[in-house]
């Protein structure tokens, strides 16, 4: 009877851990930037605070889009928390600019 009792219960444990990563597969992560929220003139050699909300368990990165070029990484390694200052260095391309916040665990999670 052991045994069986045994086999029920690593059965038992199976099918709920399959139902918590089914769960957390489901679920929906999101991330959303509240600064800047556009219209914003910042000056090289100036530093401004970026800050966003999500519902991620893991660090995000920043990234910088400068006119059409591509988004590259701003920050020097992952970010955690949902608020990170960036100097603007007085090298930094200027122009029309925009920011992404992206997870580090999933590139399509921004």
């Amino acid at each position: 009877m052991k045994k069986r009792i045994h086999l029920l219960t690593t059965f038992f444990l199976a099918v709920l851990m399959l139902a918590w990563n089914m769960n957390a597969m489901s679920q929906t992560y999101s991330i959303t930037i509240v600064q800047p929220n556009g219209g914003e003139s910042w000056a090289q050699g100036t530093t401004h605070l970026i800050s966003w909300t999500d519902n991620l368990t893991k660090p995000v990165e920043i990234l910088l889009k400068v006119g059409n070029g591509s988004y590259t990484p701003i920050s020097t390694s992952p970010v955690y928390g949902s608020t990170w200052s960036w100097h603007i260095s007085a090298t930094q391309l200027t122009g029309a600019a925009s920011i992404m916040v992206r997870s580090t665990v999933n590139n399509n999670i921004k």
